[in-house]
């Protein structure tokens, strides 16, 4: 092949590659800038209720430990910005969990299973309804305590670069050494810190690199167990999991779910099992409840769902 026309081919490839990495990083920057857009959306929200943003940094509010009864009332719930909704996610809602109660939360995509995790915290109010804990309307709690009375476990679980024993007294960051290896004795995580090179001080990178995701799961999981918060939230926790670490993680779920209120959101049976009643939701309404015979027997939703598994 003649030099210049090896030289034009090995050009052209450096610019397709170019252009290439401009349009993905077009994309990153509308990412980013849609997620401002939130950040900010949320900071005006915040203020126009009269919380300053110094309060949001300030010292956490004090209060009697909640019990964990929880009310859904007729809850409708719509996403958007001032007066441009994007749409009604949750209609007409309505159920009833006791407190110590495990519940998991089922549907198709799209039937605003979060939608309902996102609720309780007051990440996002509701249109319509109302939402209860312990008999009285969350608008009424303090958002910044009611945070702290709920631990949450996502399927995609938030670690920071750091060692692993920073990474679960993010919990609570006044835990003693003692208490924090309590929690990962909870969480079946324990033994597998102690087999790494400096035990409790070995350093992960963001977002737990370095670490399997069984593992970084049931890291998760024992900093809900050292926050040892009543009313746990946790988001398809094992959907990225083989079929060992997930085991591993069902076992430390059952355990936290011991005298705490818990709402799961799964699509995985052996989850399902475990819980005390299920709630399947369809186009954001309230498909069936029971237990997860019941449901598995009645619901047709249900039985399409995991028909499909």
């Amino acid at each position: 092949m003649p030099l210049r026309a090896a030289s034009y081919i090995l050009y052209a490839v450096y610019v397709a590659h170019a252009l290439g990495s401009m349009s993905h990083q077009g994309a990153e920057l509308a990412r980013a800038a849609g997620a401002s857009e939130r950040v900010f959306d949320l900071l005006d929200h915040i203020e126009s209720r009269g919380l300053s943003r110094k309060r949001l940094t300030a010292e956490e509010p004090t209060g009697p430990k909640i019990r964990g009864d929880i009310r859904f009332d007729k809850v409708t719930f719509e996403y958007g910005v001032e007066d441009k909704k994007t749409g009604t996610v949750l209609r007409d809602l309505s159920f009833a969990i006791e407190a110590g109660q495990s519940v998991g939360i089922v549907g198709p995509s799209g039937a605003g299973k979060s939608s309902i995790l996102q609720l309780l915290p007051r990440l996002y109010d509701v249109a319509e309804g109302s939402i209860e804990i312990d008999g009285q309307s969350i608008i009424s709690y303090d958002p910044h305590w009611l945070r702290r009375q709920i631990g949450y476990v996502s399927q995609e679980p938030t670690l920071f670069h750091g060692t692993i024993k920073e990474n679960i007294l993010y919990g609570r960051p006044d835990a003693s050494d003692d208490e924090v290896m309590e929690a990962a004795k909870a969480a079946f995580i324990h033994d597998a810190i102690l087999a790494m090179p400096h035990g409790y001080e070995t350093a992960v990178g963001d977002r737990g690199s370095g670490l399997s995701g069984g593992q970084r799961q049931r890291i998760a999981i024992a900093r809900v167990f050292l926050k040892n918060a009543p009313i746990i939230l946790m988001d398809e926790p094992t959907s990225a999991l083989d079929a060992e670490n997930e085991a591993l993680v069902v076992q430390a779920i059952e355990r936290l779910f011991r005298e705490r209120t818990c709402l799961i959101v799964t699509h995985r049976s052996d989850l399902l099992r475990i819980v005390d009643k299920v709630i399947v939701v369809e186009g954001g309404a309230l498909q069936a409840i029971g237990d997860q015979k019941l449901v598995a027997a009645t619901s047709a939703t249900y039985q399409r769902l995991f028909s499909q598994i």
